[in-house]
C-alpha cells in the first residue's frame, strides 16, 4: 500500500513475472507490470526474471522499490540464478537497478526503506538497508545505503549463505532481522533487533535476542489506537549520555503531573515502575528495550487500571540486565 492509501501493487504466489498495480481511487489506471532484467547496457533488457518479492512504496508514493530472482541458462546446462534490487515506475513500466552486477553466487535481496519521520512531518527514504548473501563465503552481510549521500555500511555479518529479512523499526533507530540458532541439533528462528546512531549508519553494540521461534519481520506504528490506554510520554534526547542514571522527578511534589529523566550509556532492556509505600506496583512507567540515550517521561499520576492515584509517597525504580536505581517522588492532590 502506498503511504497515503491510495495505491497497491501486488504480487502473486506463483512463479509471475509481473507486479500488479491498483489505483484505488482511478480504477482505469490500474495495469500488470511484466517484469525484465535491466542490464549494464542502456536500454537493453533480459526476459530472465521469474519473480518479485519484497515490495515498498517509497515516500511520495510514485515508485515501487523491490527484490526479483532471476534466471538464465549457464554452461553446461547449469542455470545461473541470482536475486537483485530494482526501482519501478508502475506507471510507464520504466525503472532501474539500485546496485551493479554482482559475482556469481552473491545476491542482493530484501530490500527496506526507512520511514523515519522528521521534525516536518515528512518521511525520510533516503536510506535502504537490504542484505548480501554470499554463497561462496557461506555469509550474508546486512547493510545499509544512503541514496542521497551515497555513504554505505555493514551492519551485522552472519556466517551462514542464508536470508534474514532486514528491516527498520522504532523510527530507524533500530533494525529488525531474522536469524537461526542451533541447540541440540534443532534449528529455530528468530529475531533479533539491532541499535542504531542518529545518523544510523553504524550499529551501537551487538544485537540484542528479541522474539524466539519467529522468522519474516515487520515492523509497523499505530496512531491512534483506542485500545491502548497510557498514561505516560516518552521521549529520547539525541546525546548518548557516559553513565546510566535515574534522575530525581520535576516538579517534585507534583499535582497534575511530573517528569522523570533517565539515561542508558549502553543498549538494552529497561524496567521502570512506579510503587507504594508497601511495595506494591501500582504503575508501570516503561518497559522494553531502548538503544543508548536520555530519556523523558510526563506521567500524569494515573495508575496502571486508569484511576488517579492519592496524594502521598510513591517510589520510582529503574532496572536494567545488570543494576538498578530508586528514588522517591510526592503526589499532592
Amino acid at each position: 500500500m502506498s503511504p497515503d492509501g491510495s495505491k497497491l501493487a501486488a504480487t502473486t504466489i506463483y512463479e509471475d513475472s509481473t507486479i500488479y498495480y491498483f489505483d484505488l481511487e482511478d480504477e482505469a489506471n490500474s495495469r500488470a507490470v511484466r517484469l525484465l532484467h535491466r542490464t549494464t547496457q542502456e536500454g537493453i533488457t533480459q526476459d530472465i526474471t521469474r519473480f518479485a518479492d519484497a515490495l515498498q512504496w517509497d515516500a511520495s508514493g510514485s515508485v515501487i522499490i523491490y527484490d526479483a530472482f532471476n534466471s538464465l541458462d549457464g554452461p553446461g546446462g547449469n542455470s545461473i540464478d541470482f536475486w537483485e534490487v530494482s526501482v519501478l515506475d508502475p506507471i510507464d513500466g520504466t525503472g532501474w537497478t539500485v546496485f551493479p552486477a554482482q559475482p556469481p553466487g552473491v545476491h542482493i535481496a530484501n530490500p527496506s526503506l526507512s520511514t523515519r519521520v522528521l521534525a516536518d512531518g515528512s518521511i525520510d527514504d533516503c536510506r535502504l538497508i537490504y542484505e548480501r548473501i554470499d554463497e561462496t563465503n557461506e555469509e550474508s552481510q546486512i547493510r545499509v545505503y544512503d541514496a542521497c549521500s551515497g555513504e554505505e555500511a555493514l551492519l551485522h555479518t552472519i556466517e551462514a549463505a542464508v536470508f534474514s529479512f532486514p528491516h527498520f523499526m522504532n523510527n530507524d533507530r533500530e533494525i529488525v532481522f531474522e536469524e537461526w540458532l542451533e541447540e541440540e541439533g534443532v534449528a529455530t528462528a528468530n529475531l533479533w533487533r539491532l541499535a542504531l546512531e542518529a545518523e544510523p549508519l553504524h550499529a551501537v553494540g551487538a544485537p540484542q535476542f528479541f522474539v524466539p521461534n519467529s522468522h519474516s519481520p515487520y515492523s509497523f506504528v499505530v496512531e491512534q489506537d483506542d485500545l491502548i490506554v497510557t498514561a505516560v510520554w516518552e521521549e529520547a534526547g539525541p546525546a548518548v549520555p557516559q553513565a546510566f542514571g535515574l534522575q530525581q522527578n520535576v516538579p517534585n511534589p507534583f499535582n497534575a503531573e511530573t517528569t522523570i529523566s533517565f539515561d542508558m550509556a549502553v543498549a538494552g532492556d529497561v524496567d521502570l515502575r512506579l510503587y507504594n509505600p508497601a511495595g506494591q506496583l501500582v504503575a508501570t512507567l516503561a518497559t522494553g528495550f531502548r538503544q543508548a540515550g536520555s530519556y523523558r517521561l510526563r506521567w500524569d499520576g494515573i495508575d496502571d487500571a486508569g484511576r488517579p492515584l492519592a496524594s502521598g509517597v510513591y517510589l520510582y525504580r529503574l532496572a536494567t540486565s545488570d543494576r538498578s536505581e530508586t528514588r522517591k517522588l510526592l503526589l499532592l492532590r
